[in-house]
Formats: C-alpha cells, structure tokens, sequence
C-alpha cells in the first residue's frame, strides 16, 4: 500500500540495512512477550523495535546532548521505559494489521515467506551473521510485513476513509501543516556531523543574536535569510517551508507552532544549530497544490492511526510487564 504507514517501511529498511539486535539480556528472543489475537510479539521483535526507536531518538544527538537525553524525562517517563514504551507501541499496531488481515481471510504461506527471504538473502544472511540474530526472527517480522500490506492495500484502500475527496484533504491541509522561513547558524560540522568547536558555537551564537536583533527590528525576514542562512535548502524553498507534525526537527515544528502568522520566534537550538523561525500564512490554493502529495500521505498516516487504535480497540491484547522491562535498552548493542 503506497501511503501505508512508515512503521513497517522503516522497520524493514532498517532491517536490510542495520539488523536486528542480538540477543541479549535475561529474556531469550524467542520468548513471547504480548499478544494482539493470536499474533506472538516475541523478545527479538521488542529488542530489535527498541534498536529502531533508540536510533532515532538519540542516534543523531552527539556529546552532552546524549547524556541529556537520557537524563530527561519524556512524557512523565525515564528515558529508558519512553523508549521501551514507544517500540511496544510500534509491535502492538503492526501485530493489530497483520491479525485484521487474518480476520479478513487473508493469508501468507511459509513459500510466500521464504521466497521473500532468498529476495533478499544477501541482506538478511549479513544481519544475521553481523548482529547473531536468527533467521526465525528475520522471518517472523517479514510474515507480519507482508500480511499487513495485503491488508493495506485488499482492505483499507478499497474504503471510502482512505479515497478522500480534495475537501476533505484541504480541511486536513489547513489543520496540520504549517508554513515558515527560518535563519539557520549551524553548530555542527555540515560533511561530519561532528559538533563545532566550542569557540566556533560562541561565534555562532554571537551572529544569531545580532540576526535575531534585526528581524525583531523589522529588518526584511526573508533578505536575512537568504544573505546569511547556512541551510541549504533556502535556495530550494525561498518562500517558506511547508510542513507536518513528524516531518521537521522537534525543535523547529514546535517553534513555529507556538507563533503567531507573521510573528518572529526567540533564537531557537537544535541539533542542527540556532534558528530564528518566521511563522507564514498557508495559502490553501497554491500551497496545497505544491504540496498535494505530502498531504496525502500525511493524511493517510492518520486515517492508518485511528484504524490501528479501533483495531486494537476491539482485540485482546495481553502483555508480560515484567519480560519487557527486563529487556535492555539504553546499553543494549
């Protein structure tokens, strides 16, 4: 399914490209640790999600920003159970299609899975070789991978939910996506990645608060930002950003939510460096147009959202607390 949600594509792509975390830890991998149906979670599943979601969350942070991190709570919650928390939530919503395509007679052969696995092979043969995973667990998450596109696309495409007419997507355009320019001084190295010397951020800070001290002054926002932005992209997009939840560091969709249109934010730091953000107005017609297949997709996520939440609305889920908390997280391979 095109536009099916990104958990099971990032999950798979990472799967190709990273592995899944060898065993480690009191709980074996091949040990269940929830249900949704009768469709298993086992202990490699969750360590593996986990792998997945400490990645993202902390994988591009560097130096303190890493041990802040884990020192800060998410959510009223330690870093380590937020982690643990969300990869479970990933588990539970994929185990929720794959048994919805079971309850809609929809099936996947052990031939259909094993012929999607020698595809593969290379890939798969190096993850379980590099990370000592088993070639059972491999194969388990590509059986619920490939139940839950058949659902996706046999299923969910054919209703009306997810064929939206152009109304119902620019009422969804004008609710969540969100426009803005920014100026940017970046405070990490742009080919490493690796943070600045401590006395090139000071220099940095120094010229955002003087940019900063022009654009509340009324100096023009967007002649700033092309003279003296090191985003690349400015050249791309001249006149702003458009953009969902999920799709822009944290740091900068948060910081353009809470402007008001037109307003200019307070010198805002991310892992990329200081920004100064200017809030625009949507145009519902040109913006929309330029933007229409990001808006589908985005759209398509959350219509996935509200299915996964009935889904599970209406299954038994069981989980073993005490399985999943003894899996590692933060020193985890």
């Amino acid at each position: 399914m095109k536009h099916m949600k990104k958990i099971l594509a990032l999950l798979m792509t990472a799967l190709l490209c990273i592995g899944v975390l060898a065993g480690c830890g009191a709980v074996e991998d091949t040990q269940t640790v929830a249900k949704v149906g009768n469709e298993v979670i086992t202990a490699g599943e969750l360590k593996y999600a986990i792998t997945i979601v400490k990645m993202q969350s902390v994988g591009q942070l560097q130096g303190d920003a890493v041990e802040e991190f884990w020192s800060t709570e998410k959510d009223g919650k330690d870093a380590e159970s937020y982690i643990r928390e969300k990869a479970m939530e990933l588990l539970l919503n994929i185990a929720a299609m794959a048994q919805a395509a079971k309850d809609n007679n929809l099936t996947v052969t052990a031939a259909e899975v094993d012929e999607e696995f020698e595809t593969n092979q290379e890939s798969y043969q190096q993850t379980i070789s590099t990370y000592g995973t088993s070639e059972e667990a491999l194969k388990a998450i590509l059986r619920k991978q490939m139940l839950y596109n058949k659902y996706g696309e046999r299923v969910l495409l054919s209703s009306e939910r997810f064929n939206p007419s152009e109304e119902a997507l620019k009422e969804y355009f004008a609710n969540n996506f969100y426009k803005a320019q920014h100026i940017l001084k970046m405070t990490v190295d742009q080919t490493s990645g690796q943070p600045l010397a401590q006395a090139d951020i000071e220099a940095k800070k120094a010229e955002i608060d003087s940019l900063l001290a022009k654009a509340k002054g009324g100096a023009d926002f967007k002649a700033l930002m092309m003279e003296h932005s090191e985003d690349s992209g400015k050249e791309q997009s001249p006149d702003g950003y458009v953009f969902a939840e999920g799709t822009m560091v944290p740091e900068f969709y948060e910081g353009t939510v809470a402007l008001a249109e037109n307003a200019v934010s307070d010198v805002i730091e991310s892992s990329y460096g200081y920004h100064i953000i200017k809030r625009l107005p949507l145009d519902i017609e040109t913006d929309f147009t330029a933007n229409l297949s990001s808006v589908q997709s985005a759209y398509m996520v959350a219509e996935e959202d509200k299915v996964v939440a009935e889904l599970l609305a209406t299954m038994e889920v069981t989980q073993d607390d005490a399985k999943i908390d003894a899996i590692p997280v933060r020193d985890a391979q």
